[in-house]
């Protein structure tokens, strides 16, 4: 009876002993838990301490490989204008026509007009072409009686060459000098309001040299207009040739 009450007893103690572990060890384990999380967010905060900020703006590193730029190309020259330009003219002449008239009055200068169109190549190439169609009025006066006034009317054709001073590429104010020949066709001649073109040659090859200023295609220009044939045919009085020599201040718009 003795041995069974003791058997019992030891029985109950083993059990007491073994429910007394059980939560002590669910206990330990759940700190191992916590203890192993709180090194690991231990270990993070120190990496992200240790680690140098990203300076503000920096862009974020991106591992990614990236293309090679394509390798820089040689730069071209500028290429010269081309095309042709289109413009109008106009202005005053100032002419000498000899020191008679047909009926051997003394004449002295007096303003004329010009005015017309011209067309040519690009006007910001070095060199240009130009060519030109313009209506003439060239005048005089009779010194004695400055109402009757010479009137020469023709139709002047220029063929220019256009030399532009500096840089072929196309600026705002550009000089430039001229030079060529023109055909010129007289229309009529007056004087006082009466038609005298027998006395005068219909037609006349010029020489015309000058320069100018190009700004923003506004143009300024003056030149000399000489002519290579005499004016007179053989019903003038009293002279046999005169060469009329004209100065022509203008100004025009090209278009382009």
């Amino acid at each position: 009876m003795s041995a069974s009450f003791g058997r019992l007893v030891v029985r109950i103690s083993f059990v007491c002993t073994v429910f007394a572990f059980v939560p002590s060890l669910a206990l330990a384990q759940d700190q191992d838990r916590s203890t192993q999380s709180s090194i690991t967010s231990t270990l993070r905060n120190a990496i992200r301490f240790l680690s140098p900020a990203p300076a503000v703006g920096a862009a974020v590193f991106d591992a990614t490989p990236q293309a090679a730029p394509p390798p820089p190309q040689a730069a071209l020259p500028p290429e010269e204008p081309g095309g042709i330009t289109l413009g109008v003219k106009g202005g005053l002449i100032f002419a000498s026509l000899g020191n008679v008239d047909p009926f051997n009055n003394p004449i002295s200068h007096s303003l004329g007009t010009t005015f017309g169109v011209f067309v040519g190549s690009n006007q910001a190439r070095t060199w240009t072409v130009v060519a030109e169609l313009l209506y003439n009025r060239r005048s005089a006066e009779q010194t004695d009686n400055p109402a009757n006034k010479l009137d020469l009317y023709s139709l002047e054709i220029p063929m220019l060459v256009r030399y532009n001073i500096g840089s072929p590429n196309p600026k705002p104010v550009r000089f430039y000098l001229i030079g060529g020949a023109a055909a010129d066709l007289l229309l009529k001649s007056q004087l006082a309001g009466v038609d005298i073109s027998e006395n005068y040659q219909g037609f006349n090859i010029n020489a015309i040299g000058g320069g100018g200023v190009d700004i923003a295609h506004f143009l300024i220009e003056v030149r000399g207009d000489w002519g290579l044939r005499s004016m007179t045919s053989g019903n003038f009085a009293n002279q046999a040739t005169i060469y009329q020599k004209t100065v022509v201040g203008l100004i025009g718009y090209r278009f382009r």
